[in-house]
């Protein structure tokens, strides 16, 4: 049997001690378990929070609206065969809603993964736009595919600034996942700023007000 006793203590003193140390033993193998059935409770509670459409509606209202381009595949109100996608920031966060089409599969019913690369890479770019007010071009993508994606599917992608190594290296992540958290892919990539002279061509293209966005 344990027994811990300090100096001066009285009887009463190591008897409750004594019941102490016993309560925790008892208890002790049972610890991780409720500790698993908090953080279970504690997800299904944020999971019917934020599933909410009051709260959906309200932190969309909160975003800022970002610009989009005529031609790009991605955001180009104008071409004809684009996603023709929408952004929105919101803090350090940028968002976007995707539900590819059914002539975007490469395997049977399954959304090509370059596809999905491509709306990757966009929103990481935007990402870099919003975090360091400069457009940028990217030097290097990593992918990672969890699930396949299905015509039809509504998913929402988002992206963030992880790193701006002396504004001559960004290092930014995403991810593209559906309303109940499946994810189908995430990504990393390292973006280079584009260079300064070639920004008034570039800006030529955009459709919306980059004067909150960009450097002066």
């Amino acid at each position: 049997m344990l027994k811990v006793t300090w100096p001066n203590d009285s009887p009463e003193k190591e008897s409750g001690l004594r019941y102490r140390l016993f309560v925790l033993s008892f208890i002790s193998p049972f610890l991780p378990s409720f500790t698993a059935l908090y953080n279970m409770r504690v997800n299904w509670a944020e999971n019917k929070i934020f599933s909410c459409p009051l709260v959906k509606m309200a932190s969309i209202a909160s975003m800022q609206k970002l610009p989009h381009t005529h031609s790009c595949f991605v955001c180009g109100e104008s071409n004809p065969i684009g996603l023709n996608l929408r952004f929105e920031a919101d803090g350090g966060i940028v968002r976007t809603r995707f539900t590819p089409r059914a002539e975007h599969i490469g395997f049977k019913q399954v959304i090509h993964g370059g596809l999905i690369a491509t709306v990757l890479d966009e929103i990481m770019v935007w990402a870099c736009v919003t975090q360091t007010k400069r457009f940028a071009y990217c030097a290097e993508l990593t992918v990672r595919f969890q699930n396949p994606l299905r015509p039809g599917e509504e998913t929402f992608a988002t992206a963030e600034l992880v790193a701006n190594r002396r504004n001559r290296i960004f290092e930014v992540k995403s991810e593209l996942k559906d309303s109940v958290g499946k994810v189908f892919a995430t990504a990393t990539g390292k973006y280079i700023p584009v260079k300064s002279t070639d920004l008034g061509d570039m800006a030529t293209d955009v459709v919306g007000n980059l004067d909150n966005l960009l450097e002066g």
